[in-house]
């Protein structure tokens, strides 16, 4: 379910702040063409490409086995924050499947005598029930059956900052800004890797203190409150060391037009780790990291008036709290 749009990093003092979403001002905001909106015809689109993974299609009319056993499921946790993640386990007897879920199709991985996925809920996602249809296959790729496992997403309660931009700052905010951004990010998020890396939560990447949280509604000069910081921001002096926040495989180190200096790392199974406004990248793609590797050092290029890191965290291109992986692992 790609949705990791273009996001804009409005400069702060002492900070600088990536933002993205539905509501964004300029055309700089303009989601790329993977990210499908709730009800857009986009939304029905194949799940993302993982290297040496091939999804196939669900074929319409399920076949049940006469011996197959009914399958349960669970989400973890039960219920799930707009803007968080959550894990959804389906015990059954068949090795493959893929879930649909809020606009996006991603695949199911097999891991004892269960499958699972992760699934990322957009912070403009709507509240209350909201279904994962699951789709199961057997060893032919032809569909068994299908399930709806119903979680219930909440509201979390993010706050707006109120800012304002300078001349010179919003100039970096042009349209061909926005556009090749939109082309970064597509590259960026058209594939994942299938191997899961990581089986602990997360560590925090730079010292410093949070400056802007993620979700973070945004007024730009005065206007209206619009978007969501697509990350978290944390301030530093300039050169502040920068480590992995997991194991994993740099895949991307790019300098983008809003972004600045970025390097993303994939963590396997949909989830990315995203480190921005960089002074410097210290890896190469295709490099392997472990937690605490150290992997560049904090800056301000892109669209930023002040040191800092934008460290995004995205499960499938949805992008999500970062510091909710801190605190717990998301394995099954």
């Amino acid at each position: 379910m790609l949705r990791a749009g273009v996001a804009l990093g409005l400069a702060v003092p002492a900070a600088a702040c990536s933002f993205g979403g539905r509501g964004a001002i300029t055309d700089a905001t303009t989601s790329p063409t993977a990210q499908p909106t709730e009800g857009s015809p986009s939304a029905t689109k194949a799940p993302p490409t993982e290297t040496s993974t091939t999804t196939q299609s669900p074929t319409p009319t399920p076949t049940p086995s006469a011996t197959q056993s009914p399958a349960a499921f669970e989400f973890r946790p039960k219920t799930v924050g707009n803007g968080e993640a959550t894990l959804l386990i389906v015990r059954a007897t068949e090795r493959t499947g893929v879930v649909r879920f809020i606009g996006g199709t991603v695949p199911l991985r097999a891991q004892g005598d269960f499958l699972w996925a992760l699934l990322g809920v957009p912070v403009d996602a709507n509240l209350g029930a909201r279904t994962a249809q699951v789709t199961l296959f057997d060893a032919a790729g032809k569909t068994t059956r299908q399930i709806d496992a119903v979680t219930q997403v909440v509201h979390v309660e993010r706050p707006a900052d109120y800012i304002v931009v300078t001349e010179e700052v919003g100039a970096i905010l042009t349209p061909q800004a926005g556009i090749t951004e939109e082309q970064l990010r597509a590259k960026e998020f058209a594939a994942f890797d299938p191997d899961v890396r990581w089986d602990r939560p997360f560590i925090k990447p730079a010292a410093g203190y949070i400056s802007t949280e993620f979700g973070s509604g945004r007024s730009i000069n005065g206007g209206p409150i619009g978007g969501f910081h697509s990350g978290a921001d944390i301030a530093n002096d300039q050169g502040t060391p920068i480590v992995a926040a997991a194991p994993g495989r740099v895949a991307f180190v790019e300098n983008h037009p809003i972004r600045g200096i970025s390097v993303i790392i994939d963590h396997g199974s949909g989830v990315k780790s995203g480190y921005h406004h960089l002074e410097a990248a210290l890896v190469t793609p295709g490099t392997f990291v472990s937690p605490g590797t150290l992997i560049a050092r904090m800056g301000t290029t892109g669209f930023s008036t002040g040191p800092h890191l934008h460290w995004e965290v995205t499960v499938y291109g949805v992008n999500v709290d970062p510091f909710t992986w801190t605190t717990q692992s998301f394995r099954p």
